[in-house]
């Protein structure tokens, strides 16, 4: 998305902001919740696969003979105003098929389920990591999910996108394989919140499904809600698991007008279980 596409699709969200609101404050404000949600999104994670164009080159020539007096004859094929010959639009070169169990169909999958929940939820920013690489954001650093070049879509192992939608201040879903926060996903985390109205787990399908509503972090104004879904699968041959999360959050409302503005807790469980956030093993999992 340029940025001016992206400047239009902020400027037409009805959020409450100044006619041209200050992008630049926005993106900083989902960072530090990122950060604290140890949820790190790369911003500007790029094309996935850059398509190769190839421009085909077509030379125009004629013929000529010489009849019995010498005269040259021209060929009767060539265009009597001797107009050159166009050359055909570039086309691009085909991409090779991916090599692994996902390719970038799985996020428009993830798009499509998330836009069928809120329909007019805008795509802001996506991150795709089949290894991981070191970063750092003012004097905080932390090993960031990157994606390769060429994608080594047999080792994708995460997959992320986050929304501006009316009325919140952001949307956030996340498919992901683990191994170290399986065991805090499949639970309900009183520590890692300062405020949480309910948390509820519940077994469904072999799956975990987890509830945190009315929560907020440690550090964020007293007017921001969140809600956040967690599904969590069992342990693979590894101990690594495939964990979904679907989240929202508000600010500025009491925690009465933030339950209605929010995504509702069924909505958010129907998204985290919908089979397109599902992201298949990687082939070997990277180290953090």
């Amino acid at each position: 998305m340029t940025t001016e596409r992206f400047k239009d699709h902020l400027d037409r969200l009805d959020t409450g902001l100044p006619d041209h609101p200050d992008t630049a404050e926005y993106m900083r404000e989902g960072r530090a919740a990122r950060r604290r949600r140890h949820s790190i999104i790369g911003l500007g994670a790029g094309a996935l696969v850059a398509a190769v164009i190839t421009p085909v080159l077509v030379w125009g020539g004629s013929t000529s003979t010489v009849n019995p007096t010498g005269e040259v004859a021209s060929d009767p094929s060539s265009s009597a105003s001797s107009e050159p010959t166009p050359t055909p639009t570039p086309t691009p070169t085909p991409e090779p098929a991916p090599v692994g169990p996902v390719d970038r169909s799985f996020g428009d999958g993830m798009t499509a389920a998330v836009t069928e929940v809120v329909p007019r939820a805008e795509l802001l920013d996506e991150t795709v990591g089949d290894h991981f690489e070191d970063a750092k954001d003012g004097n905080f650093h932390f090993r960031n999910p990157t994606l390769s070049s060429p994608p080594d879509w047999a080792n994708v192992f995460i997959w992320a996108q986050e929304y501006a939608a009316d009325g919140l201040q952001y949307l956030y879903v996340r498919a992901e394989w683990d191994t170290i926060a399986a065991e805090q996903m499949s639970g309900c985390d009183d520590g890692m919140y300062e405020v949480m109205k309910d948390c509820s787990v519940v077994e469904s399908d072999g799956y975990t499904v987890v509830v945190h509503d009315g929560a907020r972090f440690p550090g964020e104004p007293v007017g921001n809600w969140g809600r956040s879904v967690t599904v969590t699968g069992p342990p693979s041959a590894d101990g690594s698991s495939q964990y979904v999360k679907a989240s929202a959050q508000v600010k500025d409302m009491s925690w009465e007008e933030a339950s209605a503005a929010l995504p509702s807790v069924a909505d958010l469980t129907a998204l985290a279980q919908d089979e397109r956030l599902r992201l298949p093993e990687p082939t070997e999992m990277p180290t953090p």
